[in-house]
């Protein structure tokens, strides 16, 4: 004959479990909705790659959900076969840059919204990546805040090959590290100090 103690601890333990099952089940929706919702496109760069197919097919592209410039960037270089002659890197107000303005033929706009120096350094290190060298033509679209050695931008930061690709260029062009490196520094917490040495 089983005392009450043991029956309340049976029934303790059948509770315990039915709320661990119930949380587990919780939990797997929210990360389930979250995966294939994506709708920040964290997880995944399936809309940024679409785009970037029809893109570089000469369509005009224009979606109605937010999506991460700098992952299309990336998107559209990986698909690319071949260099083009003239880039343009900078902020948002270069996005209207193109060959009817520039009068150059063959040209890509690599232009994302808020850029800063490092994002500079990223596309171009993302050309050289990609193709061994930097394009023949390199037109530099810079906003004031470009000069603001305390710049707060930080969307730079938001993926990792990307950060790591400015790193390496950085290196390359300076002959040393980066004074302050994004994968090792909360861009939160940095107190205003810039990632990149005050010579930029």
């Amino acid at each position: 004959m089983r005392t009450k103690t043991e029956i309340l601890n049976k029934r303790f333990l059948l509770f315990l479990l039915q709320v661990l099952v119930v949380a587990a089940l919780m939990l797997g929706i929210v990360v389930g909705v979250n995966y294939f919702v994506d709708a920040s496109h964290v997880i995944s760069s399936r809309s940024q790659e679409e785009m970037a197919k029809l893109s570089l097919e000469g369509n005009t592209v224009a979606v109605p959900e937010n999506y991460n410039e700098r992952i299309y960037q990336m998107a559209v270089l990986n698909r690319m076969s071949s260099i083009p002659d003239t880039v343009v890197i900078g902020a948002s107000r270069g996005m209207f840059l193109g060959t009817a303005i520039t009068g150059f033929s063959n040209l890509y706009n690599s232009c994302v919204s808020g850029a800063c120096l490092e994002d500079y350094y990223a596309l171009l290190g993302l050309y050289r990546q990609k193709f061994s060298h930097y394009p023949e033509r390199v037109i530099l679209e810079v906003s004031p805040w470009i000069f603001n050695r305390y710049n707060p931008e930080t969307r730079w930061t938001e993926i990792y090959s990307y950060r790591i690709v400015a790193e390496k260029l950085y290196e390359e062009l300076n002959h040393r590290k980066p004074e302050i490196r994004a994968v090792e520094t909360d861009p939160g917490s940095s107190k205003g100090q810039p990632f990149y040495s005050r010579e930029n």
